[in-house]
């Protein structure tokens, strides 16, 4: 199977999940804890909703959360699956809401020995996050943080897609405007190159799609941010 992703931008930026119209009832009183791990989040099941996901941000500002997912949201219209959520607050307590992944992490699957469907959707997949940080930068817009590894997705289905695919699935809670802080660019460009290079390690393989953006994303660097070559042939040593 060719390892191609998305061109161009799509319009298509909505990623709002629908919500139960009990949802404030069911923070109060339907929440029961979910077993899954990572301990940066609190996580629930929310009662009678299965296919829903609960996340407790508790300490973080709410605005800067929502501003957060709306950076992340538009890494939708370069093509990269991004769960649909909302974030509810509930009592003084910003939640984060939503659809649950039918599937399993994807850096066990791609130390099981992925097939190369999921070899495909995994270079897909980091082409398009390279995509959206330099699409971002040329226009100027904010991109989230700590969506680039391996370890915020899952491959599997949801309520309302039954098709197999790679998911970000760990949402996240900061972000960065280009407009103000365009040297910050370069942070997240490491960040995506770094997790190129380690799923390149665990696999073996060459993510041929994602490397297409590379040479792109270094020159908007020299051009548009006070990082020179030195710093760029720094970044060029982590990719082998």
């Amino acid at each position: 199977m060719p390892m191609t992703c998305s061109s161009g931008e799509s319009a298509n930026n909505l990623n709002i999940l629908d919500l139960p119209g009990s949802i404030e009832q069911l923070l109060d009183e339907g929440l029961r804890e979910s077993g899954l791990p990572g301990a940066a989040t609190a996580k629930f099941d929310l009662e009678g909703h299965p296919d829903l996901l609960v996340r407790l941000n508790e300490g973080y500002d709410l605005l800067e959360m929502k501003l957060s997912l709306h950076a992340a949201n538009q890494a939708v219209r370069y093509g990269v699956n991004v769960l649909p959520s909302q974030v509810v607050s509930r009592q003084g307590k910003p939640y984060v809401i939503t659809q649950r992944v039918q599937g399993g992490p994807l850096l066990d699957a791609l130390a099981a020995g992925p097939g190369d469907e999921l070899l495909a959707a995994t270079d897909a997949h980091w082409c398009n996050l390279g995509r959206y940080v330099v699409g971002q930068m040329k226009k100027r817009k904010s991109v989230a943080w700590d969506i680039y590894g391996a370890e915020q997705c899952m491959f599997g289905t949801t309520a309302t897609d039954a098709v197999p695919r790679l998911w970000m699935v760990d949402l996240p809670i900061f972000s960065d405007s280009f407009e103000f802080e365009p040297d910050s660019y370069n942070s997240r460009l490491r960040d995506w190159i770094e997790a190129l290079a380690d799923i390149e390690t665990v696999t073996g393989r060459p993510l041929d799609s994602a490397r297409s953006v590379i040479e792109d994303a270094f020159t908007l660097s020299l051009e548009e941010t006070s990082f020179g070559p030195l710093a760029i042939a720094q970044m060029r040593t982590i990719l082998k």
